[in-house]
């Protein structure tokens, strides 16, 4: 599902939002800020343009505070204030009475807390998609019309996402914006283009809550992590509560690999994998073995654990959220990861009696990231002359220096040798 919001009611929305309604049809919710409309100010909509937008395009209009504060600066009394007054106001204007979205996404525990008694769910700013079960009094939403994401690629990722996950997409948008400009006009119009081919439901906040919303939301499920009550029976029937949920899966066999992303893994979970046979190629030593995913909700928090088949030794890699991908492995055991890699000494000419130091140094060695602390050993892929003797050790930061002696009478060549070098750096 994916749905529009945008912020506050302003007169923008008139130049901004109004031909992409009149062209694509589409669904659109407006939160309103209460006052602003009572006291008539000049920079948003007045009540006969919101009710014509309502006939004319079925926009959705929900509350944004009364005064639009910043809850977080407010006692609970003020905040249950500006929660009654608005829902009052909108009730009176028979509109969508019982949906907030918050302003500047204060979802503090109050807000949270007294959301409750006036709404059935309270919307923040977290860049996130909304999937089961919801964070009700929580919910995410997308930056749309900010200069956070500037291409369709970038939108076209978030809305593959919820496709992927059955989830529901919530974009968020000031009309007011400078940066909400005639590029983003043309990327929401590619928006609703893409999600219409590829059958995204578009919802107005009330129609997504009754459709998938949770079916019982009870205590405050944002704050579980710090153990705090909740029971939630989902949209599916799941139960998700602090006695009786289950956040531990035994995967299939061989059901992820390798390069599986954190994304195919559940929320919040841990799950243990079998992997075997081919499936194992990549993992440590390419060994049999048992997977643990840990997923948590701020993915960079993220990490895996491998137990190799017949050994003691246990393995770690993290979620890179810059990079979307698994770091490497490394050794918990030793407190060293190791690194092989292969490079050649170059033609080295050696007088009677003399050392040479040959100092490698290349951007595959610049990414391995080594210096001092780091244990080095390597050998040739082939035998060196005869009288020749090597010794191997790190040079300066990301070098490896071989140092060829000759330990006869006579001048030797040694000709351009590779080596195989192991090298175990601290992490």
């Amino acid at each position: 599902m994916v749905t529009f919001i945008d912020d506050d009611g302003r007169t923008e929305l008139r130049e901004k939002w109004e031909p992409i309604l009149k062209e694509k049809k589409n669904k659109l919710t407006i939160a309103l800020v209460t006052n602003w409309l009572e006291t008539k100010q000049s920079t948003v909509l007045q009540w006969d343009e919101i009710h014509k937008w309502e006939e004319e395009y079925g926009v959705e209009f929900v509350s944004h505070m009364h005064t639009h504060p910043h809850a977080s600066q407010l006692t609970d009394e003020q905040i249950d204030y500006e929660f009654k007054t608005a829902r009052d106001i909108l009730k009176r204007e028979n509109l969508t009475y019982n949906i907030i979205v918050q302003p500047f996404g204060e979802n503090t525990d109050s807000v949270r807390e007294i959301s409750r008694r006036y709404a059935r769910a309270n919307f923040g700013i977290k860049d996130e998609i909304n999937i089961t079960p919801y964070n009700t009094f929580r919910m995410n939403r997308v930056p749309l019309g900010e200069n956070i994401y500037n291409t369709f690629e970038q939108y076209k990722e978030k809305i593959d996402k919820a496709i992927q996950e059955n989830g529901w997409l919530v974009f968020k948008s000031h009309s007011q914006y400078e940066t909400f400009d005639a590029n983003q006009i043309e990327l929401i119009k590619q928006i609703i283009d893409y999600c219409r081919e590829n059958d995204v439901l578009e919802v107005t906040l009330e129609e997504g809550l009754n459709l998938t919303g949770n079916l019982i939301d009870v205590g405050d499920y944002d704050s579980k992590a710090k153990g705090s009550d909740y029971y939630i029976l989902d949209k599916n029937g799941k139960v998700h509560s602090k006695e009786e949920s289950k956040d531990y899966y035994f995967l299939k066999y061989n059901s992820v690999n390798f390069n599986t992303s954190i994304d195919e893994f559940k929320m919040e979970t841990t799950s243990a994998t079998p992997i075997t046979g081919a499936n194992a190629v990549g993992f440590p030593n390419n060994a049999s073995g048992i997977l643990m995913t840990f997923k948590h909700e701020s993915l960079s928090l993220s990490y895996q654990l491998y137990f190799a088949y017949n050994s003691n030794v246990i393995y770690k890699r993290r979620w890179d959220i810059k990079n979307k991908t698994w770091t490497k492995f490394v050794n918990l055991n030793s407190g060293l990861r190791d690194e092989y890699t292969r490079h050649y000494t170059p033609y080295t000419v050696l007088e009677s009696n003399s050392t040479i130091d040959v100092t490698i140094s290349n951007n595959v060695l610049d990414s391995l990231s080594f210096g001092v602390g780091s244990i080095i050993s390597g050998a040739p892929e082939k035998m060196l002359p005869s009288g020749i003797f090597y010794n191997i050790y790190i040079g300066n930061e990301n070098k490896i220096i071989v140092r060829f002696s000759n330990i006869t009478p006579n001048q030797i060549i040694v000709p351009s040798t590779y080596f195989n070098f192991k090298i175990s750096i601290p992490y």
